[in-house]
């Protein structure tokens, strides 16, 4: 059970507690960067309201102490539980990640009508380098959207050469990139919305589009015959940062937001 489903689930409890509860304020503040803990804990605040409109009998303090003591206790033992991540959720993102981006990455070269035999070294060797920033997203997430923009803008600069391209064929070679990404972004979109990815779900996505958009850099490389500078960092490197864009507007997506936390 994940943080979001211990809250949402204990919401009409929470909200009993005293203001300066740790367990209060600390679903409290989870809920101020959580849209759907937010409702959760509303909503028990207004069952709260409209119970406290009814008369009761006095409760005895102990009877009230045990119970609440219960349910902190079941609250303790989730948390604990949380801490100590799942076989499949430390290993999958390390795996599936890199074959996806290699697979995405791999498969433009293999289908691509035309590839120039001089730029292809330049483009398995850059696509090594992106499949092994993959196997990083878990722990390196929010690092590795500002390096994917400026490991593409390196590799723009470092192989410009020959005449500008026309608009169209660039526009081409953003939409080639984004096919590329999306595999391992669907990747990375299952994980995150079965609990097996434990970052922060955003930078996640964030870094394995940018990721994901090195792979489509490398394989267009060889595959595009435009390798002028404009071109390049126009819609190679343009790609990718479009790349980012997208994912970080697909993270507002309700079931990709539960951990949508600023760590990396």
């Amino acid at each position: 059970m994940s943080n979001c489903d211990q809250i949402r689930s204990d919401a009409a409890g929470l909200v009993t507690l005293a203001e300066g509860d740790a367990d209060r304020v600390a679903a409290f503040a989870h809920a101020e960067a959580c849209e759907g803990c937010a409702t959760a804990l509303a909503e028990g605040d207004q069952l709260r309201l409209f119970l406290a409109e009814f008369p009761a009998e006095p409760v005895c303090p102990d009877v009230l102490q045990n119970a609440r003591a219960a349910v902190l206790s079941e609250w303790d033992a989730e948390s604990q539980l949380q801490t100590v991540p799942s076989a499949s959720a430390s290993w999958l993102p390390r795996l599936l990640l890199p074959l996806t981006i290699l697979a995405a990455g791999a498969g433009m070269l293999a289908l691509a009508k035309h590839t120039n035999a001089g730029s292809l070294p330049y483009s398995l060797a850059f696509l090594g380098v992106a499949v092994l920033l993959g196997g990083f997203i878990d722990k390196l997430s929010k690092a590795l959207v500002g390096v994917s923009i400026v490991a593409s803008a390196a590799f723009s600069l470092a192989m410009s050469h020959g005449p500008t391209m026309a608009q169209a064929h660039g526009l081409h070679c953003i939409g080639a990139e984004l096919a590329i990404v999306a595999i391992p972004l669907i990747a990375m979109s299952f994980m995150v919305a079965t609990g097996r990815f434990r970052s922060s779900s955003r930078w996640g996505l964030m870094a394995t589009a940018g990721v994901a958009g090195l792979a489509g850099q490398a394989s267009l490389h060889a595959a595009c015959a435009g390798h002028s500078l404009l071109h390049l960092g126009a819609f190679h490197t343009g790609g990718v940062v479009v790349a980012i864009a997208l994912a970080a507007a697909i993270s507002f997506i309700p079931q990709l937001r539960g951990a949508n936390t600023d760590t990396a």
